[in-house]
């Protein structure tokens, strides 16, 4: 009798400690209760910061497009250190890609120090919006103030250079006008020396906008006459004999370097006509 009480004593309590294992096995795994969410957001914008972004002023449904929920803008600017934003949120620097915004009107403003460009855009459901802006002007009107020397097989003459041009993009355009205040022709002198050309410049290489290098080529016309004294022993009295050189253009180099809007300029034009002549700049350039 005995034998049996206890059998059944410990059985009785082997059942109540599993049943109690299990319920509290329930509780752990019971985490229905437990925020998958912060108390407070984090102070970084979500993955999903294109969401959030709404535009400007919607769009009715009369277009095809709007039957598609979002869009996708990707701007394109010219520098990566400039700033990109989107309806006043900031969403990167340089070259910029978001999806997932609503149709309608968005203000895409770019800006690098000082300068800032803005564009308003329409943006429609289902579509791709490409949208390029930079600080970085592409239009610049150029005024250079140079020396500029010359000489050829006979000829030797210096004097001030006028040098008024446009710069668009990779492109400068340029008319040059030179002249001789002082110009020698070995033991003579130049009567006049001078002429005006045309230029035209490739940007090949730029670094930062503080140096750059342009090969081109120049195309005018440039007159230089004079005259040389002849002392012959077999004459009673010396003669003049005289000279007179033309060109017409031909390749050219140019080197800038310098910061914002005032730079140091310098070029080299081989100029050819009736014999080889150089015609060598050096000077200061003023952007506007």
């Amino acid at each position: 009798m005995r034998l049996i009480l206890i059998t059944v004593l410990i059985s009785y309590f082997f059942c109540y400690a599993q049943d109690s294992d299990t319920d509290n096995f329930a509780i752990i795994q019971d985490t229905s209760s437990i925020s998958s969410k912060p108390e407070k957001p984090a102070p970084e914008i979500s993955k999903n910061k294109e969401n959030s972004i709404q535009p400007n002023k919607t769009i009715m449904p009369k277009n095809e497009y709007n039957n598609y929920q979002y869009g996708t803008i990707a701007v394109k600017t010219g520098d990566p250190g400039e700033k990109v934003y989107i309806n006043g949120v900031y969403v990167g620097c340089g070259d910029t890609v978001l999806s997932g915004l609503s149709p309608g009107l968005y203000t895409i403003h770019v800006e690098k120090n000082s300068t800032s460009e803005e564009k308003n855009i329409m943006l429609y459901g289902g579509t791709l919006q490409n949208v390029e802006l930079t600080t970085i002007r592409n239009t610049y009107f150029i005024v250079t103030n140079s020396i500029t020397q010359f000489w050829s097989r006979r000829l030797r003459a210096y004097g001030p250079s006028l040098e008024i041009g446009l710069q668009k993009k990779f492109l400068y355009y340029a008319f040059n006008f030179n002249w001789a205040f002082f110009n020698s022709l070995d033991n003579g002198h130049a009567f006049m020396c001078g002429g005006a050309g045309l230029q035209l410049y490739y940007t090949g290489f730029n670094y930062k906008d503080y140096f750059s290098f342009q090969p081109g080529f120049c195309t005018g016309f440039w007159y230089f006459d004079g005259y040389k004294r002849i002392d012959d022993t077999s004459l009673q009295y010396p003669y003049e004999k005289y000279y007179n050189e033309y060109f017409f253009g031909g390749p050219s180099l140019r080197l800038n370097a310098g910061y914002k809007y005032i730079f140091f300029s310098s070029s080299y034009s081989l100029l050819i006509g009736s014999t080889a002549g150089h015609l060598v700049t050096i000077g200061i350039r003023a952007l506007f």
